[in-house]
């Protein structure tokens, strides 16, 4: 039968006969977890320096949010590339974001979980574990927070003497998974404390210090995704537009976020704050996020708006890339386009603060709002 709730963490098990472990105290389901992922030993005792040089077989845990991933991107780019071409990667990322890394590290292998089937005993999850036993990573880098716990065991199962991970101050956390991450051993024996407030991009490029001490030359580097989308469809759809891309500011607009209306108040809000920007004619456009299912209501100048879509992240990227500047809230679309080389307006809460990449990025720029 198929499953539709996300499962609570620690859940061991979706079936009998193992379903009656759920039922036993949190703390033995954790001792559980410890015994089943290999124990609570701290493994080999060994010299960070060396073990960093002769590492070949990493694997990279990703956030569970999109905007996360893509703001983990470039430092994880910088990683590939200074660990050499035949350094072999494993992605481990939840279901909905595969196919975003699946291009962002094409030819790589990538092992998805959904928190419907994240539970230990679950076939989807000891799959999961063969696969990392089979490839044997040396070194892990988990760049989520919080942690579940059962992905957590699975780290710890699959071998990796050098398990790296991030400690965040006064970030959100089941008291659970915070367990597992404040006993550092076994499931990491590396933790990265970042200051509090920091953004997230700079937790993520923390992640390099440890190889920047190891004597490899490492830069915190905004890397730009590549255009590898349709060329000729980019052309059509911006042709369709009747706009020229020099002169076209784009607005990113997502319409599962119901808090924003299309109405002439936004409008004129929008393009006061594009105009304080520029110094001649420019003129707007809205690319459209989430649109399958779902209308797209308009109002006032907002109608004869032009509008554009595009299906994945590469043809986002292209089809961003040749305007004059982009405009969008906090979320994924944002986010896509800091990685295409074009200006960035981030509409940005003050509680958003760690989602700001302006320090690493140069074409971003941020706008408090309300």
């Amino acid at each position: 039968m198929a499953r539709t709730k996300q499962l609570p963490d620690m859940a061991l098990a979706t079936r009998w006969p193992h379903r009656f472990l759920d039922l036993l105290p949190a703390s033995w389901k954790r001792g559980y977890l410890l015994r089943q992922s290999g124990g609570e030993s701290a493994g080999e005792v060994f010299t960070l320096t060396e073990k960093l040089h002769g590492a070949k077989r990493f694997l990279i845990s990703w956030p569970e949010k999109g905007e996360n991933l893509l703001i983990a991107y470039p430092a994880m780019r910088v990683l590939r590339e200074a660990t050499g071409p035949d350094a072999v990667y494993v992605h481990l990322v939840s279901a909905g974001l595969a196919a975003a890394v699946a291009e962002l590290f094409p030819g790589e292998q990538i092992l998805s979980w959904s928190r419907t089937e994240l539970a230990w005993h679950e076939p989807s999850v000891q799959a999961i574990k063969t696969s990392l036993q089979v490839f044997a990573p040396q070194v892990s880098l988990n760049l989520m927070h919080p942690v579940p716990s059962v992905l957590s065991a699975l780290i710890k199962a699959s071998g990796a003497g050098l398990r790296m991970a991030l400690s965040v101050p006064g970030a959100e956390a089941g008291a659970d998974s915070a367990a597992l991450l404040t006993e550092t051993e076994p499931y990491a024996n590396v933790q990265l404390q970042a200051a509090l407030g920091s953004p997230w991009a700079g937790h993520y490029f923390q992640f390099l210090n440890s190889w920047r001490y190891a004597g490899f030359s490492m830069q915190e580097t905004w890397t730009a995704f590549g255009n590898d989308g349709d060329a000729s469809g980019i052309t059509e759809a911006w042709a369709g537009s009747n706009a020229s891309p020099e002169q076209t500011w784009l607005y990113i607009h997502d319409v599962s976020d119901t808090s924003r209306t299309l109405d002439d108040d936004f409008y004129s809000w929008l393009w006061e704050k594009i105009q304080m920007r520029e110094t001649e004619d420019v003129s707007i456009v809205m690319v459209v996020l989430n649109s399958i299912g779902t209308s797209l209501v308009r109002e006032g100048r907002w109608r004869n708006v032009p509008v554009l879509k595009a299906s994945s992240l590469s043809e986002y990227s292209s089809l961003v890339s040749p305007a004059r500047g982009v405009a969008a809230f906090q979320g994924w679309g944002l986010h896509m386009a800091s990685l295409a080389e074009v200006r960035c307006l981030a509409l940005l809460r003050r509680e958003e603060a760690a989602y700001d990449v302006s320090k690493w990025n140069p074409l971003f720029e941020v706008e408090w709002v309300a």
